[in-house]
């Protein structure tokens, strides 16, 4: 779901799977207030979060998102994302490759300039690159719990804050192998 992915990219912020992006969409916004949304396929450059090139394939995508508040001008505010996602993760140069359900649901913040700002898990996963200079190691991470949030900070850096029971599980170690 992406103004992520526009989380792609904003992950390569990669929210992945609560895809985040207020991307293009498809619907007949007459019959639902839910706008379908395909996550694409992303690549994360050697040294954005592991070693290595990950390459991202979508492999089956079933989400949708629904404008909840918006600003005075129009722009989306806060967008709710459901969905089912499957995304398989491969280490470019090894073929080394790691499969993920990013399924959930999700509560996306945007600044009034439209850029991402938080992720909220009301239940599922997320991915989302982490480069050098963030609070945790860098690595690509499989994130989940109610109430985690992670924050694009104003400076680009991010704040995850895990919730209850929540995880953050780094992909690096497992594509590497």
């Amino acid at each position: 779901m992406s103004k992520l992915s526009t989380l792609a990219a904003v992950t390569a912020l990669t929210f992945t799977g609560l895809g985040v992006a207020a991307g293009s969409a498809d619907a007949d916004q007459s019959s639902s207030p839910w706008t379908p949304y395909r996550e694409p396929d992303f690549t994360v450059a050697a040294g954005e979060a592991c070693t290595f090139q990950v390459d991202a394939h979508v492999v089956s995508d079933h989400e949708a998102y629904r404008v909840l508040e918006t600003y005075a001008d129009g722009t989306d505010k806060t967008q709710s994302w459901k969905g089912l996602l499957k995304i398989a993760f491969t280490n470019h140069d090894t073929g080394t490759t790691v499969t993920r359900n990013v399924n959930g649901r999700s509560l996306i913040d945007y600044r009034p300039d439209g850029s991402f700002e938080r992720i909220t898990v009301l239940s599922g996963h997320f991915t989302t690159s982490m480069p050098p200079g963030n609070d945790l190691a860098p690595g690509e991470y499989y994130i989940s719990g109610k109430g985690t949030q992670m924050t694009v900070n104003p400076d680009g850096t991010k704040t995850l804050v895990l919730g209850k029971n929540g995880s953050a599980e780094n992909l690096c170690p497992a594509l590497s192998g």
